[in-house]
This record gives structure tokens, sequence and C-alpha cells, in this order.
């Protein structure tokens, strides 16, 4: 599924993202 492959991509963006900025 190219879509799920998508969103897996962007969340582990935001993962990544939201694991940068500090708390």
């Amino acid at each position: 599924m190219k879509l799920l492959k998508f969103n897996m991509r962007h969340f582990i963006k935001i993962n990544s993202f939201f694991h940068k900025m500090p708390r």
C-alpha cells in the first residue's frame, strides 16, 4: 500500500520532529 508507506514516513518525520523539540 502506497498510502500506508506514506503515512509511516510522515509519522516518522513528525516523531523525530517532536523528539528534537525541547520539552
